[in-house]
């Protein structure tokens, strides 16, 4: 079976992508999930991501140019027969985009991985490097790393390809910035139900018994001792 690879919205006001390179070439081996090229959007470089398992059997928009969202940039085919098939179906597919695009546009057959992060200098033409863009392109797992790992990407230099950000840089910058945890502060308590002196109940003060009375005495009567 073939499947179009089609160009991403990568933002909500995209209405075209710039293909900055294809990360495969036409007859390569494509894995589901693995990076295939990345698209320049008016907002930053992104990496796309095949659908599909199979092999890139042709490229119908190469690099430094532009496609529509939802127009058809390659196609995959699942087994290598079916290569020279999605190659003569890729000449319809290039003759019919000159025609005006339907209203409705096929929903995008690719994944969309991205951050913007540091500028890649990209080489003059004397040779001396160039400006740089504003643009970086950094590597799904890298992006997805950076996020759990609260990883400013802006502050991290890429070491791969083109100064991609790779997975490595981000478990580099997060090991230098981490320090270890403060020690919790300690806590002084009063065991329940402790009183002071000065709350103690006053003592309560001794009964003096009442002095016995002696019976009275009438005169003329002898007294009983």
């Amino acid at each position: 079976m073939i499947h179009e690879v089609f160009m991403p919205a990568l933002s909500s006001t995209m209405t075209e992508g710039k293909i900055v390179s294809w990360s495969k070439a036409p007859g390569d081996k494509v894995e589901k999930g693995e990076t295939i090229l990345v698209v320049e959007s008016d907002k930053a470089d992104m990496d796309v991501e095949a659908f599909y398992e199979g092999y890139l059997a042709t490229i119908i928009v190469p690099a430094d140019e532009s496609a529509p969202v939802g127009e058809a940039i390659a196609l995959i085919a699942e087994t290598e027969a079916e290569i020279e098939t999605a190659k003569q179906q890729a000449t319809s597919l290039g003759s019919a985009a000159s025609s005006p695009a339907p209203a409705t546009a096929p929903a995008a057959t690719a994944s969309v991985g991205a951050s913007a992060a540091t500028p890649v200098p990209q080489s003059g033409s004397n040779g001396t490097p160039a400006k740089p863009s504003g643009r970086v392109v950094v590597s799904p797992r890298a992006r997805k790393l950076a996020k759990s790992l609260k990883v400013d990407l802006t502050s991290v230099q890429g070491s791969g390809p083109h100064g991609r950000i790779v997975a490595a840089d981000v478990e580099a910058i997060a090991g230098v910035a981490s320090s270890p945890s403060s020690a919790p502060a300690a806590v002084s308590a009063t065991p329940v139900g402790a009183t002071t002196p000065s709350m103690a109940a006053p003592a309560a003060a001794p009964v003096i018994p009442p002095t016995p009375k002696a019976p009275p005495v009438t005169l003329g009567q002898v007294a009983p001792f």
